[in-house]
């Protein structure tokens, strides 16, 4: 395969998975928007109780098992059934351990709540992970139209699921309700348009045991990195919540959620499509480091400007998209909205890391950083939602800028020619947060449809203007709009995927 017909197909892809991410992201923010009317405060904070159990589960098992499927550079197809086996045996282990935890979680938080909650997300968690193998298949065919449209199919439908279930009065369990039916959905729609199927575990030879040891050797590093990670960035949700109870869990979850979602959203979207474009180029530090800022850019410069206006207007777009019962989330809300921000490079490079197989080296890493994002964000938490998302912003402060040193060291990617694809847009935003803040007495109250759509424009205004004024700016751009236009990346030749 060429790197035209790669560059392209992976154009083609990162376009499907974005488009497809602004929908999912819409049905997300409109069912968000009705049930923060129908439930309470509390259903959400419930739901805060398990989350961070779950978010670490599904990473493991499932975004874990498809990031090392995706990586390999030449994955032969019995390898890829003893794989699917071995899976449902480490994946069984692992679900069950989250089924047990809801039983520590509910003494943590003194709420029986958390172990029936944990033992059901847990059981449609293993459910999932049946079409995890299927999935990375079709990714590494660059099929991600096909499994974007899996997802969205079973999201509409889990959508209407959940808003009926909450006006039965289901409550906290309408989340169960509408996850099962969004996962089970998925799962058997891509097994529908999936032709590869697992051989029979008869059928396979030891010959595929060392495959699948290198496998499990990358699934494992990258399943400690993130367990590791996790520790340190979901700490803060569990001593909110063990403190605060459900109120102060909900408030700082949905801070937290919407504070994040305009980089996580895309930043997700694109993993995948980011491993199977970058891992071909890994010999190659000079296409790599094209590529990879080619791929930066365009999340950076789509996620500030919504980061940064949440920072500016906080209580208007809570007032807005979920009423007056969320306006004590606004000042977590705000200074969490900063921190992704400020995090977001450390996170970016982790694409460079996962697809030059570097999950070693994420993982010696997050273990020196781990105790420092702890002490920050568990000091902050104990002060309620707003300490935590403080401490959130002190840890990403203090360990940003170091992760992109140490994560490209042994990859040929320099940080100096990384660090302006992120500090352009972040310069773009600060510009348009500080022109409101000038020009706040002079706009319409934020507090007012009229007010906060006249606010966003501003800020919109600015945040353009400045790209053109920003000193390299128009460069960058010039350089976005020519490889979007032609996606060959630069060297030409095979890039070794056929």
């Amino acid at each position: 395969m060429t790197s035209h017909t790669t560059g392209a197909r992976s154009l083609r892809s990162g376009a499907f998975m974005v488009a497809g991410r602004v929908v999912q992201l819409t049905l997300q923010l409109g069912l968000v928007a009705v049930l923060s009317r129908i439930l309470d405060v509390e259903d959400f904070g419930v739901q805060t109780f398990v989350f961070p159990v779950a978010l670490i589960v599904q990473n493991i098992a499932n975004g874990g098992l498809q990031s090392a499927i995706i990586q390999h550079p030449d994955l032969k197809d019995e390898e890829a059934s003893a794989l699917f086996w071995a899976a449902l045996r480490w994946n069984l282990l692992v679900c069950g351990g989250m089924a047990l935890s809801g039983l520590l979680l509910s003494v943590l938080y003194r709420d029986w709540v958390a172990a029936p909650m944990a033992a059901v997300w847990a059981a449609i968690l293993y459910a999932a992970t049946l079409s995890a193998v299927q999935e990375a298949w079709l990714k590494r065919h660059f099929r991600f139209g096909a499994v974007l449209a899996a997802q969205l199919a079973a999201m509409a439908v889990s959508v209407a699921v959940a808003i009926w279930a909450a006006n039965a009065g289901a409550r906290y369990w309408t989340f169960m309700i509408q996850l099962a039916v969004a996962e089970l959905g998925r799962v058997a729609i891509i097994w529908i348009i999936c032709p590869w199927r697992p051989a029979p575990r008869s059928t396979l030879g030891a010959a595929t045991a060392r495959a699948v040891g290198e496998l499990r050797a990358y699934w494992s590093g990258l399943a400690g990195s993130r367990l590791l990670a996790w520790i340190g960035e979901q700490s803060d949700r569990v001593t909110v919540a063990a403190i605060g109870g459900r109120d102060a869990a909900g408030l700082y979850e949905f801070a937290k959620r919407w504070g994040t979602f305009a980089f996580l959203e895309p930043y997700l979207a694109l993993t995948e499509v980011a491993i199977a474009t970058l891992s071909p180029l890994r010999s190659d530090a000079s296409r790599l480091t094209a590529t990879a800022r080619s791929a930066f850019l365009p999340v950076l410069a789509a996620a500030f400007p919504v980061l940064g206006f949440l920072f500016a207007e906080p209580q208007g777009v809570l007032h807005f998209l979920f009423g007056d019962k969320w306006l004590a989330a606004a000042p977590a809300l705000r200074v969490v909205a900063l921190a992704m921000a400020i995090g977001s490079i450390g996170r970016l490079v982790l694409w460079i890391s996962l697809a030059t197989g570097g999950t070693a080296r994420q993982l010696a890493w997050t273990k020196r950083v781990t105790a420092l994002y702890l002490a920050c964000v568990v000091t902050g938490a104990w002060r309620g939602p707003y300490g935590a998302a403080l401490g959130m912003l002190a840890a990403n402060v203090l360990t940003a800028i170091p992760s992109v040193f140490y994560i490209l060291k042994p990859t040929g990617v320099r940080p100096r020619d990384i660090f302006p694809v992120w500090l352009m847009p972040f310069a773009a935003a600060a510009a348009g947060v500080v022109v409101l803040f000038l020009l706040g007495p002079r706009l319409p109250d934020a507090m007012t449809f009229v007010g906060l759509v006249v606010r966003g424009f501003t800020f919109v205004a600015v945040y353009a203007l400045s790209w053109a004024l920003i000193p390299g700016g128009p460069t960058m751009l010039r350089g976005l709009r020519d490889r979007s236009v032609s996606p060959a990346t630069p060297g030409g030749g095979s890039t070794g995927r056929e």
